[in-house]
């Protein structure tokens, strides 16, 4: 647009067609052209036009039939599981004479982010009752009970338990990481593991056998470890760490901050009986724990109402929390 605009300009002080297309580098015709788009369209009519690209050279038709066969099993008579590239683009060609390249299928592929090499597996359940549990399973996510530990437990078994022959050679210059490609089998192990929905710690364990005594030890200790969370939760609010200004408190090893922990400095905050707003408890987080994002303390007040320690309050129980009644906490709190 600069260039246009030197040329009216040159234009403009009487300079001829010759001396302007020398001056500005262009050809007679770019100049006669640049006067017309400013005597058309003034100021304007000197930015620059989109281009205009080349024509589509295969029909909007062939397109639409792409597509629609990739969204189709392959028909019996060509003996295909899935479609490829190729094989879409030679059925096309022998079958309805439409001849497109591979190239122009993957094209659309990826611009209709077509996946037909993907595949999915389902299981039907033969059990009259498998909507209700399932809502009861869901429920306990969504919604778990007062004092209620709800723990999601999953086991990998029969884990190799593999060692190279060879240290591993670390990345160098120019070289990847590299492992001998033999090995030294040391047996099998079992792994354990459980995420506290409450919380979100997470407990796992190996044990080399695989039975029921293993397996309810390890969910007495994923309890056990829950318990110990909970218990620490429902310490009477005068044990609360009330650290409110933040300040730097001096021990024999120097000094150091005293920050509470989240659920802490929200019990904290919270007055007995008296609801509060949320943002009223956003700022009272800020005082006795700077730094911590309000993502976090809302995370923090479900997981404290999950428990019992806290209720919502208000006509319609939104917005506004209170310390909750200690007889309607759990018995994992009393």
């Amino acid at each position: 647009m600069a260039l246009r605009a030197r040329i009216v300009l040159w234009a403009g002080e009487g300079r001829r067609r010759k001396d302007i297309a020398e001056l500005a580098g262009v050809s007679a015709r770019t100049v006669d052209r640049t006067r017309t788009r400013y005597a058309e369209g003034g100021v304007a009519g000197l930015v620059e036009r989109k281009r205009g690209g080349g024509k589509e050279q295969v029909p909007p038709q062939t397109r639409g039939r792409v597509i629609a066969l990739t969204r189709m099993t392959p028909p019996p008579e060509s003996g295909l599981s899935h479609w490829s590239t190729r094989t879409l683009a030679d059925y096309l060609k022998r079958r309805e004479g439409i001849k497109v390249s591979f190239h122009y299928v993957a094209r659309i592929w990826r611009e209709e982010n077509l996946k037909p090499h993907r595949s999915g597996t389902f299981k039907l359940s033969k059990d009259p009752a498998f909507a209700e549990k399932v809502a009861d399973i869901v429920g306990l996510y969504l919604d778990p009970p007062g004092g209620a530990v709800v723990l999601s437990v999953d086991e990998k078994t029969q884990v190799q338990a593999l060692d190279r022959t060879q240290p591993v050679l670390p990345v160098a210059f120019a070289a990847t990481e590299k492992r001998t490609h033999d090995y030294v089998r040391h047996g099998i192990t079992n792994l354990f593991a459980a995420l506290n929905i409450a919380t979100g710690e997470g407990v796992g364990e190996c044990k080399p056998n695989r039975n029921g005594a293993n397996f309810l030890a390890f969910l007495k200790k994923a309890v056990e470890a829950a318990e110990q969370y909970f218990s620490r939760l429902a310490q009477p609010r005068e044990q609360v760490p009330q650290d409110t200004a933040g300040a730097w408190t001096s021990g024999p090893e120097g000094s150091t901050r005293a920050r509470p922990t989240i659920d802490s400095a929200v019990l904290a905050v919270l007055a007995p009986g008296e609801p509060m707003a949320l943002a009223d408890i956003y700022a009272g987080v800020a005082g006795v724990r700077p730094g911590t994002k309000n993502n976090n303390i809302r995370s923090s007040l479900d997981r404290l109402r999950r428990v019992g320690r806290v209720e919502r309050a208000g006509v319609f129980r939104q917005g506004l929390y209170r310390i909750a009644d200690p007889e309607k906490a759990g018995p994992a709190h009393n």
